[in-house]
């Protein structure tokens, strides 16, 4: 991209102040400047920045039936019970995203329904592998978070909780069941299409 004559006089006034360095920047360049302790040598340098590009999601909806996934060997699946789960999911949302936990209150807002939240548990009693947060609408349903700890992810551990959740919201009489994925995870959005997911939309993070 050609550089506009405005844009070289900031620059030749930047390299005319010997020996202290000058940044000037443009929403697409940035230039470093410095003079030299000899006076009259000088070195600039022109870096093009590109702005960060946004990620996106795609929205993913489901109209026919959901592929029947079962928990692997060894792996438990439960509704979600705030006496027995409160805790241990507060922490795979952490291990899962490498994040801070959920605050204390993340299951007291009005939409969370406990009987649409799935955990997945091992042999360690009290210690959750996963957990799938569902929520319901007027007509449909919407699958918020499918959180899985970084040692326990085969595929069959977030589908069989998916598979659960998409049970029980069809249950309730909704019509479709929908679920966002980020764009560059493809591994992911190809789950949900095994699942019986299709894109519908695709979007920015706003976020």
């Amino acid at each position: 991209m050609p550089l506009s004559s405005s844009w070289v006089r900031r620059v030749a006034a930047a390299c005319e102040q010997p020996r202290t360095p000058a940044i000037v920047e443009s929403p697409q360049q940035e230039l470093l400047s410095s003079a030299s302790v000899d006076g009259p040598r000088q070195i600039a340098s022109v870096r093009f920045v590109s702005p960060p590009v946004p990620r996106t999601h795609h929205r993913l909806v489901l109209n026919g039936n959901c592929r029947d996934v079962q928990p692997p060997n060894r792996v438990v699946l439960a509704p979600y019970q705030r006496g027995d789960h409160h805790d241990a999911v507060r922490s795979v949302y952490a291990g899962a995203f490498d994040d801070a936990p959920w605050p204390e209150g993340w299951d007291r807002f009005a939409r969370f329904d406990p009987q649409g939240g799935f955990v997945a548990a091992g042999a360690v009693p009290g210690r959750a592998l996963g957990f799938c947060a569902s929520f319901s609408g007027d007509t449909s349903g919407y699958i918020s978070v499918v959180a899985v700890l970084p040692e326990h992810r085969p595929a069959e551990v977030a589908s069989a909780r998916v598979s659960a959740a998409c049970t029980y919201l069809r249950g309730l009489g909704l019509a479709e069941v929908k679920v966002d994925a980020f764009t560059d995870s493809p591994p992911v959005v190809r789950l949900y299409e095994r699942m019986g997911f299709t894109i519908e939309s695709t979007f920015p993070d706003t976020e």
